[in-house]
């Protein structure tokens, strides 16, 4: 459990808490906090596919929140060496005269990989776009994360993103 600060308001988090807690607090937060929302990531990911990139943190816009930000700072820094499956593989479009259940064709569970595996499409939208049919068949562990979570995913170390020779090669 946290400690709160002294008017029961708040997580105590300050450098200059004379508590051991805030320690503590931050603690969970930058180390524990984010290793579960990756298991988090990953469980949901299995029931959503693509949809789970709604769900991975990112800054705000309306405003900044200290404790928000030590979580999302930390997932990201984690990220890298995490286990956990959490990006959806884009499968090779399959064949559009295939057997159709209401209207829907036939789903199968999401391929979900590791960051480590995973091969960023994360080209600007017209690009990635254009190239789409050449890079859902050719290349292997494709993922193609929306583009609001580009900026992160890029600025992780040694991260796997298309380059224009990775396309060449195609």
């Amino acid at each position: 459990s946290f400690l709160l600060s002294g008017d029961r308001q708040n997580i105590a988090t300050e450098e200059t808490s004379q508590d051991a807690g805030s320690k503590w607090n931050k603690w969970l937060l930058q180390q524990e906090i984010p290793h579960i929302y990756l298991q988090f990531l990953e469980d949901i990911g299995r029931k959503v596919g693509q949809d789970v990139y709604n769900y991975f943190p990112v800054e705000s816009s309306k405003r900044h929140d200290l404790l928000s930000d030590l979580i999302r700072v930390s997932f990201w820094e984690n990220i890298r060496s995490s286990r956990c499956q959490l990006f959806p593989v884009i499968e090779a479009l399959q064949n559009l005269n295939g057997p159709r259940v209401r209207g829907r064709m036939n789903r199968t569970a999401p391929n979900l990989i590791t960051f480590e595996r995973a091969v960023f499409d994360v080209l600007g939208p017209r690009d990635s776009e254009a190239f789409q049919p050449l890079l859902d068949n050719c290349v292997d562990d494709l993922v193609r994360p929306p583009v609001q979570l580009a900026k992160y995913i890029k600025r992780v170390p040694e991260v796997k993103v298309l380059t224009p020779a990775i396309i060449r090669g195609v």
